[in-house]
């Protein structure tokens, strides 16, 4: 089979939406399928870290306020190669210019189409509209107009039941089809104390890690808040927040008006051979996001063994229970009574974290997204 992915996040950029992508094609390509990426460029310094094969880049504009972030540029050419590599399905991972490109060449060349949707665009507003009025307004047209987009494809899937709650209460009907992790790559094994101590961290900590996008949707803030209080029942506590993102100066600043510099840290960017030594090295992940359509993070670090404390209302209550975790309201006072709980008896928790990952596993997932697109094609 040959499938086209349009996406307007990918490589060199690395979010939960790429991982799961990667993981896809990567999976889809073990088993004999030809999967065809259309994706914004990053600008052509990059070009030679980005992969070429059955890959199609475009001209893009970063976001002022995001940069890491690329608009595609007029990328209505994609058509024509879409037609000469004879794709027979076109999957959008986006509805923005890419995701455009993708249903104009479905329509046009009449083929088989499915949106995945991965991203609550409306609550990420405040990117681009200054006040929090206007961000309302944008908020609602943008769902409009993602009910409009998915209402073009064949099949539009969700990637939690969360995530499908959300979609249905804005009038649009979807599948739940998760992206899928790499459960053996991020599998348990013994804390890495070289690692450790290479960031600063003590020897022998209670260590709570959050990786990730640092921005003002991940609701961190709580995680901050929530460390004085974790501190005072655990001494040997440590917290490490690490990532990059536009909202990273200002969590530092929060920390030290908190006075709690001394036990969190924020590294910032994490490379990515460091990700699992970190997660097998933690007592436990904190997760307190109420962006996530999926939470790609907090399954990672499940499956590697570290139970995990979510915010209810929210995607976290696809993957985090009372055997691999908590799920809390995302407020200080009980993110750290949670915390305190894992950090009381982490072991309770490691086989049911990563048995509770396995489900999620990117061949399962890739046997699924494959049962649909038979059922289009």
């Amino acid at each position: 089979m040959k499938v086209a992915f349009f996406t307007d996040t990918y490589l060199p950029h690395m979010d939960g939406v790429v991982r799961g992508i990667l993981n896809f094609k990567a999976e889809l390509e073990k088993r004999r399928h030809s999967v065809y990426v259309f994706a914004p460029r990053g600008g052509p310094k990059i070009k030679s870290l980005l992969p070429q094969k059955r890959h199609f880049y475009y001209s893009s504009l970063s976001l002022p306020s995001y940069p890491q972030y690329h608009a595609a540029l007029f990328p209505y050419h994609a058509l024509k190669d879409v037609q000469k590599h004879n794709v027979q399905i076109v999957h959008s991972h986006s509805p923005a210019t890419l995701g455009i490109a993708a249903l104009g060449a479905a329509k046009t060349l009449h083929l088989p189409s499915l949106f995945s949707f991965h991203t609550f665009f409306s609550s990420a507003t405040h990117y681009v509209v200054p006040t929090k009025h206007l961000q309302g307004a944008a908020g609602s047209a943008l769902w409009h107009y993602v009910r409009a987009y998915s209402s073009q494809f064949d099949l539009t899937t969700a990637p939690s039941t969360f995530a499908k709650e959300q979609l249905a209460q804005h009038g649009i009907s979807s599948t739940v089809l998760p992206l899928g992790i790499d459960t053996k790559k991020f599998s348990p094994g013994a804390r890495d104390e070289k690692l450790l101590s290479s960031l600063g961290i003590p020897k022998n900590p209670k260590l709570i890690i959050s990786l990730g996008r640092v921005a003002q949707e991940k609701n961190l803030e709580v995680l901050l808040h929530a460390a004085p209080l974790v501190k005072k029942e655990h001494p040997d506590a440590f917290i490490l927040i690490g990532g990059k993102g536009p909202h990273l100066g200002k969590l530092r600043h929060a920390a030290a008006r908190l006075g709690i510099n001394s036990y969190v840290k924020f590294p910032g960017f994490v490379p990515e051979e460091k990700i699992v030594p970190l997660y097998r090295s933690a007592h436990a992940f904190a997760f307190p996001s109420l962006f996530e359509t999926q939470g790609l993070a907090a399954l990672e670090a499940l499956s590697c063994g570290t139970p995990a404390v979510g915010a209810k209302n929210s995607a976290s209550e696809d993957i985090i229970n009372s055997s691999n975790g908590f799920l809390c309201s995302p407020n200080a006072h009980e993110f750290a009574h949670a915390l305190g709980r894992i950090l009381d008896s982490p072991q309770k928790y490691r086989n049911a974290a990563r048995k509770s990952a396995l489900y999620f596993d990117s061949s399962k997932r890739t046997d699924s997204l494959l049962s649909l697109y038979r059922k289009l094609v």
